[in-house]
This record gives C-alpha cells, sequence and structure tokens, in this order.
C-alpha cells in the first residue's frame, strides 16, 4: 500500500544535533562532578530519545543527592545550552530539501522527546515548520503524541511509517504498529545490531525507497 503519512523524530534524523545534546548533558555537570558528568553522559548515549526530564529525573534520583538540583533548574540550564545551536546545526544530508519538495505530496508529522515549547521555537527559526501538519513534543511520551496523531487524523496505519534514530523511537512506532526505518548515525549503530529493520543514510536514500515503484 502506499505511503501517505510520514512521522519523524528530530534530533540526529532531520537535525545533526545529537553531539550537540550530548555535550551539554556532559557540561550541566561538569564543574559539580566530574564522575557524575561522565555517569550522565553514558546513560545519555544509551538512551537516545528518552525526554531529559525523564533523565534527570533519573540522575537526581539515582546519581545526586544535592538540594541545590532540581529538574526544572536543570531543564532551564540545559535548553539555554542547547536551543541557540540547534538552531544553527545543520540539516540531515537532504532533509530539508525532501521536506520542502515532498510536504505537499505527504502528511508530515513530528513527534520528538524535546519539549513542545522549545521544539516550537527551533522549527520556526530553521523555516521548517509549516511543513508539519502536527507538532509533538514531550512532556507527551512518544507513543502517545503516535497515537494521538493517529486518531485525530484518521490514518490508517499501514500507510504511515516513523522514521527514527533510538530504540525509543522504534519501540514507540511498533506500540502503535507503524513501519519503523532507522535513520543510521554513530550513535545508533551498535543498538541496532540484533534488530531487524530498514535502514537508512539521508533522506536521499529515504526518497528513493518511496519512490522506487513510480
Amino acid at each position: 500500500m502506499k505511503i501517505k503519512n510520514i512521522f519523524f523524530d528530530f534530533d540526529g534524523v532531520i537535525v545533526d544535533s545529537n553531539e550537540i545534546k550530548s555535550q551539554a548533558f556532559y557540561k550541566l555537570f561538569e564543574a559539580y562532578n566530574i564522575t557524575i558528568a561522565k555517569k550522565v553522559l553514558a546513560h545519555h548515549k544509551n538512551n537516545i530519545g528518552m525526554s531529559r526530564f525523564d533523565k534527570f529525573r533519573f540522575y537526581l534520583n539515582n546519581y545526586i543527592d544535592d538540594k541545590r538540583f532540581s529538574i526544572k533548574k536543570l531543564e532551564n540550564k540545559f535548553s539555554k545550552l542547547v536551543v541557540k545551536n540547534v538552531i544553527e546545526a545543520k540539516f540531515i544530508t537532504g532533509a530539508k530539501k525532501f521536506l520542502n519538495e515532498n510536504y505537499k505530496f505527504f502528511n508530515f508529522f513530528l513527534c520528538t522527546s524535546t519539549p513542545q515549547e522549545e521544539i516550537e521555537i527551533i522549527l520556526k527559526k530553521k523555516n521548517i515548520d509549516n511543513y508539519f501538519k502536527k507538532i509533538y513534543g514531550s512532556p507527551l511520551k512518544k507513543n502517545k503524541q503516535i497515537s494521538y496523531i493517529l486518531k485525530e487524523f484518521k490514518i490508517k496505519n499501514q500507510e504511515s511509517i516513523f522514521i527514527g534514530d533510538s530504540i525509543n523511537d522504534y519501540k514507540s512506532s511498533k506500540s502503535c504498529d507503524i513501519k519503523f526505518i532507522l535513520m543510521m548515525n554513530k550513535f545508533n549503530d551498535s543498538f541496532f545490531k540484533k534488530y531487524d529493520v530498514e535502514r537508512i543514510n539521508n533522506f536521499k536514500e529515504l526518497h528513493n525507497l518511496l519512490f522506487k515503484n513510480d
């Protein structure tokens, strides 16, 4: 059946921003404790796609016993570290061209763990917000984001795909019975060795995949 709906993750899929987020997690705790900063970085890299809120809650429960830290304070500091850099980050090869040339032919949706207000600012600054029929960020979980979109737009699962780069993306798409396609990068290769998923490296490959039968 022809694909009509494409769900996208953001970091590592549309924009090359995973390293920016990784550096920010480390910098948040570097001055406090190098050992903890390294543990935070390792946890983050092993849980790409998990919301920063859930990560901060985990760190405060497991790594840090200091009342100077709170989830709200960490979120504010993290946002200041990343927003400007993500806005300036390069697109994944072919991403903007693909969105610009195909948004009238497909229904594009964005589902990300980046906070809602923040992702709306970033997309607007990068001039791609108008390509998406719906934009969802945290605190809503990604599987819920997908589920709500399916219901709101009365979408058929078999006419849809999800382009993601993390285990969280994979599990979220599978829980909603949507085909998952992995956008490969240096952060996810080792995690997906045991998974039988279709893989692409850029948007030219996505274009070829979608239009190979035309």
